[in-house]
């Protein structure tokens, strides 16, 4: 059985992509899953980001994948955004103008630094699948708050959580 098949469900917000109803591996939507560092420490001086590294291939089974800064800012852009409490946890509620009764839930997730520290931050700190082009040790990744929304290109031995998307075509229609 898929992690995805017991825990996560698609949500139609109406954008280019299908987002998971919660986190990889996370037991439900309030839930901030795993923290994923993209490739762990030993592996950063010979490896660049590829599909063999940490996460990855958590990610890809049944198609699911993670979203793209394009795809990310599109979730920013085209849903009304509110930061606040979901069932006694913090984070930002994306909710569809297409279709106003579908959202998703982001906890604020905080992030594991390289000793295995969690750094429980008032902050959402979420992997993109997209490499930094300059440097192969770090990755592209969206942090945002009550104030701010950014993406920045962050070490790739830091462990922050996946929010997995579907691309439209990879559902069956029954």
């Amino acid at each position: 059985m898929s992690i995805f098949e017991s825990n996560n469900r698609y949500i139609d917000l109406g954008l280019s992509v299908l987002w998971s109803a919660s986190n990889l591996r996370a037991t439900c939507p309030q839930d901030s899953g795993v923290y994923h560092a993209l490739a762990l420490p030993s592996e950063l001086s010979n490896k660049s980001i590829s599909s063999d590294n940490l996460g990855e291939q958590q990610v890809q089974e049944q198609a699911w994948r993670k979203p793209t800064r394009a795809e990310f800012e599109e979730l920013f852009l085209c849903c009304d955004l509110f930061w606040g409490e979901y069932l006694g946890v913090t984070g930002l509620t994306a909710v569809s103008r297409v279709y106003p009764n579908k959202y998703i839930f982001l906890p604020s997730t905080g992030w594991r630094d390289l000793d295995g520290i969690i750094h429980d931050e008032d902050k959402c700190l979420y992997w993109t699948g997209e490499p930094y082009q300059y440097d192969n040790h770090f990755a592209w990744a969206f942090r945002f708050d009550e104030h701010h929304k950014q993406c920045m290109y962050k070490y790739t031995g830091y462990g922050y959580c996946i929010r997995p998307v579907l691309e439209r075509n990879q559902i069956s229609h029954e």
